[in-house]
């Protein structure tokens, strides 16, 4: 039990005992002091506690612009998150994962930018450098053990880097 309770009871108790034993305008003061004592308990009986049940109050007026609500990472992101991710830590999930991924990307952007894909490998390779090229090549030695460390995260890097040079609009001065 709270203390509000416990000490509205208390006084209650002392306010009922004081009103048998005294006459008059203190028997009137202890009638007060019992009937708070009983309404207060009531009411903390039974009224439910602030901020239990009831919603927040919404702030309709603010000075300045309202705080934007955090965008949601979208669905496809966070699945791409954890290719890479995973990428990074094994050969097998660089390999089948996202090279494939980065294949189509970069064949994409090579028929934006420089009128070629992958599968022209001189044009190809002069586009996207040497470090994106070893990465993106369809002849690329597999690795034997699955298990073997992924994909070092300075090629990734260079690799985006490269690929983000070919955007068509910056080529046109658009970027």
């Amino acid at each position: 039990m709270s203390r509000v309770v416990v000490a509205a009871a208390l006084s209650a108790a002392v306010a009922a005992a004081a009103l048998l034993l005294l006459q008059g305008s203190a028997a009137l003061a202890a009638f007060e002091v019992l009937l708070l004592a009983v309404v207060v308990l009531g009411l903390r009986l039974t009224a439910p506690r602030l901020g239990e049940t009831d919603p927040p109050i919404p702030v309709l007026w603010r000075r300045g612009r309202p705080n934007a609500a955090p965008a949601a990472v979208p669905a496809t992101l966070r699945r791409l998150q954890r290719v890479v991710s995973f990428s990074l830590s094994t050969a097998f999930d660089a390999e089948y994962r996202l090279r494939p991924r980065l294949r189509a990307v970069a064949d994409e952007r090579l028929k934006g930018a420089a009128g070629t894909t992958l599968s022209q490998p001189a044009a190809a390779r002069s586009a996207v450098g040497e470090v994106a090229w070893e990465v993106l090549r369809r002849d690329r030695v597999m690795p034997t053990n699955d298990n073997a460390p992924g994909m070092d995260p300075a090629v990734l890097r260079d690799t985006l880097a490269a690929l983000e040079r070919l955007d068509p609009g910056r080529s046109a001065g658009l970027g």
